[in-house]
């Protein structure tokens, strides 16, 4: 008999009120049990315990055959089996989160420094691209002022009748 199991079999003969385990919630987590349960039971067949297909009546008829315990003491012995592998989840989870913080800790410095390079990179191009430009158009504007005034009219009535145009549609 193993240590935890003589240890399950104490708490049970003590205390067997612990809270029933729902089949549904069995046989959900049963894939994750059966290695739990064979290592506690080391007398059973993976096959026969496999042939249950989780239905936790079925499982706890088994292991009581082969072990000739009661089915009040399995069934104590199976609910702790449960809520150690939920445990292991729930720590297993926690670590996932932890390392995610700390990796989140190692980016976001790296991705803010980026950032900051970005913008500063866009404002001396638009810089750039500003004094280019409004150069030459100031150049133009002064080498034919005419045509230039022409050109802005042209913008101003084409703009007026797509603005204007839409808005006499509506009346």
């Amino acid at each position: 008999m193993s240590k935890t199991r003589n240890n399950m079999g104490k708490k049970a003969n003590k205390n067997s009120t612990l809270a029933t385990l729902s089949p549904k919630k069995f046989r959900k987590q049963f894939d994750r049990l059966t290695p739990l349960i064979l290592e506690e039971w080391q007398q059973l067949e993976l096959d026969e315990l496999v042939e249950t297909q989780g239905n936790l009546d079925s499982v706890v008829d088994y292991i009581t055959r082969q072990t000739e315990q009661t089915r009040t003491l399995v069934k104590d012995q199976l609910h702790e089996l449960y809520q150690l592998a939920k445990t292991e989840k729930t720590e297993k989870i926690k670590a996932v989160q932890s390392d995610l913080a700390q990796l989140q800790d190692q980016m976001l410095p790296a991705v803010e420094k980026t950032l900051d390079l970005l913008e500063k990179r866009a404002e001396t191009v638009l810089a750039q691209m500003e004094q280019g430009v409004l150069a030459d158009v100031k150049d133009r504007v002064r080498e034919k002022p005419g045509t230039s005034l022409l050109t802005a009219l042209g913008i101003g009535f084409l703009i007026g009748l797509i603005v204007g145009g839409s808005n006499r549609g509506r009346g």
